[in-house]
């Protein structure tokens, strides 16, 4: 039962998220409001296909104590499920993210759209220079920045160290 779930959660995710993804065409000649409208709206059908074919649910505990915008906000990136749950968590947040990101094909363009902040990994102390150059915008326009500080993913229970960029994000 659970393959024939999990063929049906895809097949479904992934032709509905091409569908948000074309509309996603059109919105970048839209202003920002319209664009910030199309992601809560393709992440309420992620939360229904999950709910309502996988069978699974979630709870946040603690929202209420964010402080309100602007913040940083460092999580662990353990799964790409947590980063399809920061609008539900954050509101409008501009996440930190790898620039090989920006280059998928739309995607990347309402990134950008977004204005998410790209890094260049490779780069190392003039990536996070960029980095902390383009938060001081992120924030100015009173937004929370979801950054993860170990750049990448990292496994339920291993141990992995935290970069640089983080700690310059908070001291600037």
């Amino acid at each position: 039962m659970w393959r024939l779930r999990s063929l049906a959660f895809n097949i479904i995710f992934y032709g509905g998220s091409f569908l948000f993804l074309a509309a996603c065409v059109p919105a970048l000649l839209a202003s920002r409001e319209v664009q910030r409208k199309i992601s809560p709206m393709w992440l309420s059908f992620v939360y229904w296909t999950e709910r309502h074919i996988l069978g699974l649910n979630y709870r946040v505990i603690g929202i209420e104590n964010l402080p309100p915008a602007p913040y940083i906000a460092a999580m662990k990136h353990q799964s790409a499920w947590e980063t399809m749950k920061l609008y539900a968590l954050f509101g409008d947040p501009a996440i930190v993210l790898k620039k090989e990101l920006m280059d998928l094909p739309l995607w990347g363009r309402y990134a950008r759209a977004m204005h998410m902040v790209p890094i260049d990994r490779s780069k190392g102390r003039e990536a996070v220079s960029a980095m902390v150059e383009s938060a001081k915008m992120i924030l100015h326009d009173k937004r929370p920045l979801v950054v993860f500080p170990q750049g990448t993913r990292v496994s339920v229970g291993t141990k992995a160290p935290y970069k640089m960029g983080v700690m310059r994000l908070y001291e600037a």
